[in-house]
C-alpha cells in the first residue's frame, strides 16, 4: 500500500515539476519574442533593406531611428498577446474581426496606394461565400462588385520551390525633363512578386517607391529626378517565400525628353473601372487574393450581410499548385501572419494623433476629410483606400529630406501639388 502511495506521489511530483518548467520556458519565450518585436529585431529579419535605406536620410522618425517598429505599427496588447502565444486580444485590437452579423457592411483591409494591381490576406472567419470589393478613384466611388468566394481547402496552396523570379521585359517608356525631371519605367516577372527599385547617379544608393502588392506587370514612376543625368537603375522581385533576383543593371537617362509608342506600354489605363481578374489561393489556410484592375484605382475588401446573389460573379483561380508570393507581407522568418499590426486608420492618423498632441489642429491640415471632387491629388501624395487625407497624404514615412518630412519641398511648390489656382 505504501509503495504505491509513494509512486503517485512521485508521478505528481513528476508531473507537477514537468508543469512548472512548461511555464517558465513559455514566460522565457514570451519575453523574448516581446523583446523582438519592441526592439524590431524581428522586423529586420526581412525588412533589414529598407530600414539601412532609412537611416541614409537627413530628418528620420525618431521611433524608426530607434528600430522601434511597434511604437507606431503594433499596439501594445497585440504586441502582448503575441509574446504570450494567445490568439483572442490580436482579433479583438489589430486585425479585423471575424463577421458581425449585425452589421450591413465590415471592411477587411484597404489599399491606400493607387495601382493596376492590389493583393489582400484574410482569414476564413472574416468572410462569406462573397467578397464585396469596392474601386475607388481618389474620394469617388467607381465600382462595388461582389467576387464568389470558393471554399479554403477546393483553392491551390502555395508551394515554395526555391527559385526567384525572374525579371524580364525591362522598358522605359516616359521621360519628361526640366527642373525636376521624371520617368516612368515597366517589367515584368514570371511570377507574382513584388519589387523594388535601387538607383542612383554613382551608385544605387537610392531606393524607388516599388510596389507591395504581388504582380506579374509592374510599373514604377522616379519624381524629382537631376535632370541631364545618366541614372544607374536595377530592378530587385521578391517572391511570397522571400525568394529574391536582382536584374541586370540598366541605364535611365534625363538627357532629353522620351515617349515610348503607346502599344509598347505595360499598362494603359482603360476608361471603364473593372475587375479584370481575381485569384485566390490558399496560404497558411488563409486566403491570399490577387485582384488586376483596369485602371490606377484603390480598394477596399469586405463582407455585406445581405446582397443580391444573381449580382455575384465568379471569382478566377489557377488549378493545381502554383509558386508565388510574398514573405513581407504574409508571413515572417517563423512563419506566422502578421496578425498583431494596426490598421491603416490608425497608423496614418490615430497613432499620429496619440503622440503629436502638441500640434495645433488649427495651424494644421484636415486630415480624415475628402480632398474637392475636382482636385486631382498626385500620386506621390497617398490617400487612405476610401479617397480621404492621412497624415501621411502630406508626410513621408519613416525618414525623408524635405522639412518635416514633407512628401515635396516646404513652400508653394507643396501646396500647389493639389491646390493649383493657391
Amino acid at each position: 500500500m505504501s509503495i504505491g502511495v509513494g509512486r503517485n506521489r512521485r508521478s505528481c511530483l513528476i508531473f507537477l515539476v514537468l508543469a512548472l518548467s512548461l511555464a517558465f520556458l513559455l514566460e522565457v519565450r514570451g519575453a523574448f519574442l516581446q523583446s523582438e518585436l519592441e526592439s524590431g529585431t524581428a522586423c529586420l529579419r526581412c525588412h533589414k533593406d529598407d530600414y539601412e535605406e532609412d537611416l541614409s536620410h537627413g530628418l528620420i522618425h525618431q521611433p524608426c531611428l530607434e528600430n522601434r517598429c511597434s511604437v507606431c505599427h503594433c499596439s501594445s496588447k497585440s504586441v502582448a498577446t503575441v509574446a504570450g502565444g494567445g490568439s483572442d486580444a490580436v482579433s479583438t485590437v489589430s486585425k479585423p474581426a471575424a463577421i458581425d452579423a449585425g452589421g450591413e457592411f465590415k471592411v477587411i483591409d484597404s489599399a491606400v496606394r493607387s495601382a493596376f494591381s492590389h493583393s489582400f490576406i484574410f482569414a476564413d472567419d472574416q468572410v462569406r461565400e462573397a467578397l464585396r470589393v469596392e474601386l475607388w478613384q481618389g474620394s469617388e466611388l467607381k465600382k462595388v462588385e461582389m467576387v464568389a468566394l470558393a471554399p479554403l481547402a477546393k483553392l491551390p496552396r502555395l508551394v515554395d520551390d526555391k527559385q526567384a523570379p525572374k525579371v524580364y521585359d525591362v522598358k522605359i517608356e516616359q521621360v519628361d525633363t526640366g527642373l525636376s525631371s521624371s520617368a516612368k519605367i515597366s517589367w515584368k516577372t514570371d511570377k507574382p512578386a513584388i519589387a523594388k527599385v535601387r538607383y542612383g547617379i554613382n551608385g544605387l544608393e537610392k531606393k524607388g517607391s516599388g510596389s507591395r502588392s504581388l504582380k506579374r506587370n509592374h510599373s514604377l514612376e522616379f519624381e524629382s529626378l537631376k535632370s541631364n543625368r545618366k541614372y544607374r537603375v536595377v530592378v530587385v522581385a521578391i517572391d511570397f517565400f522571400g525568394n529574391r533576383s536582382v536584374s541586370e543593371e540598366f541605364e535611365l537617362s534625363t538627357e532629353k525628353n522620351y515617349l515610348a509608342p503607346l502599344q509598347e506600354f505595360s499598362l494603359r489605363e482603360k476608361d471603364d473601372c473593372e475587375i479584370v481578374e481575381s485569384l485566390f489561393y490558399n496560404v497558411g489556410d488563409r486566403y491570399l487574393a490577387l485582384f488586376e484592375l483596369s485602371r490606377n484605382l484603390s480598394i477596399s475588401i469586405g463582407v455585406e450581410k445581405n446582397y443580391d446573389e444573381n449580382q455575384v460573379v465568379a471569382g478566377h483561380d489557377l488549378g493545381g499548385e502554383i509558386n508565388s508570393g510574398l514573405a513581407e507581407v504574409a508571413a515572417s522568418s517563423s512563419g506566422q501572419l502578421h496578425d498583431f499590426l494596426v490598421s491603416e486608420q490608425d497608423l496614418n492618423i490615430k497613432n499620429c494623433l496619440d503622440c503629436h498632441k502638441g500640434i495645433r489642429r488649427e495651424m494644421s491640415h484636415p486630415v480624415d476629410v475628402l480632398p474637392s471632387p475636382s482636385m486631382k491629388v498626385p500620386s506621390d501624395y497617398d490617400l487612405l483606400a476610401n479617397g480621404r487625407i492621412s497624415c501621411m497624404t502630406c508626410h513621408v514615412r519613416h525618414a525623408g529630406d524635405n522639412s518635416f518630412r514633407l512628401v515635396r519641398e516646404q513652400g508653394k511648390k507643396f501646396c500647389s501639388g493639389c491646390h493649383l489656382t493657391h
